[in-house]
């Protein structure tokens, strides 16, 4: 995954973006153990970030829980930058999500983004009881989720939320029992958002343009529509008088690796 960093002089820098993909024969632990070795290497030749996909019913991505490979490929790297690429906000409890990421967020000292998606496969919707036709839901869903989570992490004390999906009431806490609503994430307010897009007039990749968040173009975009991508960035900043960065702009690309460039 190419991306713009500010350097002396501006250079197009790199990271992975791992589904992770891997044949239905090979084991799991196998599987994870193939993707650690890789992000290992990657932090050695001086990768920026690793991004890691979350699907739960596509056997092909067997990574139903990015927090967790995550987890354990920071204590085996040192400078290289994680993030969930994405989290599939429509299927989570908002409030079991927002402590795991603020949890994960502490463990990472701060190596960590939190990317964030508004859709999902159609079978990983249909397990949560999620019909794939409404895609109106499932985004309102995923808003008001990302809404929750946000919102936590700002409350001081008791939090209440009272939404179309999710009605929350926090106990306010208990000073003497050191119980109640506390966890924050490391990184204050929030670990960085990045949010994936994968069509051209995203209104995902516009939301990343007027908060002031990455936006990331996935692989699956055509190469053609990279261009309007931005386009779509710039008009959602100039929605919310803000100036997108460029530098900040993820382009998922795939890139074929052999021995000699005619293969």
């Amino acid at each position: 995954m190419p991306y713009w960093v500010q350097t002396e002089e501006k250079t197009m820098n790199f990271g992975l973006f791992m589904m992770p993909l891997h044949p239905p024969h090979r084991s799991y632990a196998d599987s994870y153990d193939r993707d650690l070795n890789l992000i290992v290497t990657a932090d050695k030749l001086g990768y920026h970030e690793a991004w890691i996909g979350e699907h739960i019913t596509e056997r092909w991505e067997n990574a139903p829980a990015p927090d967790l490979l995550i987890a354990k490929a920071l204590a085996m790297t040192e400078n290289i930058i994680f993030g969930t690429g994405v989290t599939l906000l429509s299927i989570h409890n908002p409030v079991e999500l927002a402590h795991r990421i603020a949890m994960l967020d502490h463990l990472a000292r701060g190596r960590f983004y939190w990317g964030i998606g508004a859709r999902a496969i159609p079978t990983d919707l249909q397990l949560f009881g999620l019909d794939p036709a409404k895609g109106v839901e499932v985004r309102e869903r995923s808003a008001e989720v990302l809404d929750i989570i946000l919102k936590i992490w700002e409350s001081e004390g008791q939090f209440s939320y009272h939404g179309k999906y999710f009605d929350i009431t926090a106990p306010a806490l208990d000073p003497v029992l050191e119980r109640g609503l506390y966890m924050k994430p490391y990184q204050m307010p929030h670990p960085p958002i990045a949010v994936a897009a994968t069509s051209l007039a995203s209104g995902s990749i516009k939301v990343a343009g007027e908060r002031g968040w990455f936006p990331m173009s996935s692989s699956n975009l055509a190469p053609q529509h990279l261009k309007g991508h931005w386009e779509v960035v710039e008009e959602g900043a100039a929605s919310n008088g803000r100036e997108p960065d460029r530098q900040e702009w993820r382009i998922g690309r795939d890139v074929l690796v052999a021995k000699t460039p005619q293969e």
